[in-house]
């Protein structure tokens, strides 16, 4: 007999993909929007001048990608969460994430489509506003206590990676000009490439082990929002 049947309780759900076919076609939208992240730069540069203008064929599917993925993961979310998504808005903090959420997709939609940078940067910084509002109002409609410092091991190993992270990036311009070419180099690299962990392990903390750490919380929404505002810029805004 299975240990689930002794105790009492459920196997633990094992899929590999998510049960909502609305979080399914999310997901194969955002591949969709990565494989052409990743392939654009090899056909532009490495494929012939007959791929220079891949771009304006590339640039608008990948936007419309991360727009149908972010637009239908939301209404998953909605359609699972409908009874923690009632408590939320009904606090004050949640109608607000709400209307910074409804800024922010206005502003990254309109901003591309008339040239506007400053449009499009304004909506990433709406986007981690309505993030941070969100978390903070979903902590308090479920009465969680948040701290400033992490209280979990994985909150704690993605704020030192942060700290080393930050400390890479102010080093890196301080180092004295003639020194070794290889130490700037990896000094600076490794600046760039402790982000990704750190972002990664920031979101593990808080969605699976109930991270409620304020500090973990902004660092993590605010490179998470940079990160997709950024990669999905190499599209609509090609060769700025």
């Amino acid at each position: 007999m299975s240990s689930s049947l002794k105790t009492g309780m459920a196997a633990p759900d094992a899929r590999f993909l998510p049960r909502s076919s609305l979080a399914r076609w999310a997901l194969a939208f955002f591949v969709v929007f990565l494989l052409l992240l990743d392939l654009t730069p090899l056909f532009r540069f490495e494929a012939g001048t007959q791929f220079a203008d891949i771009d304006k064929v590339t640039g608008p599917a990948a936007w419309a990608s991360i727009i149908a993925a972010n637009t239908l993961a939301l209404l998953a979310v909605v359609r699972s969460k409908k009874q923690a998504l009632g408590r939320i808005l009904a606090t004050g903090l949640g109608r607000g994430a709400f209307t910074l959420a409804a800024a922010a997709l206005v502003l990254t939609i309109v901003g591309p489509a008339i040239g506007n940078g400053d449009l499009y940067l304004l909506g990433g910084a709406v986007a981690f506003a309505a993030a941070l509002t969100g978390s903070f109002a979903s902590f308090r409609a479920s009465a969680q206590r948040v701290t400033f410092l992490p209280r979990t091991a994985i909150g704690t190993w993605a704020l030192c990676i942060w700290i080393a992270a930050l400390a890479s990036i102010i080093a890196s311009p301080l180092l004295p000009f003639d020194a070794d070419p290889m130490l700037i180099q990896i000094v600076t690299e490794l600046g760039v490439l402790l982000w990704a962990p750190a972002a990664a392990s920031g979101l593990i903390a808080v969605l699976h082990y109930r991270e409620r750490s304020a500090l973990v919380l902004v660092l993590t929404a605010l490179v998470a929002t940079a990160a997709v505002y950024w990669a999905a810029a190499e599209f609509v805004f090609p060769g700025h």
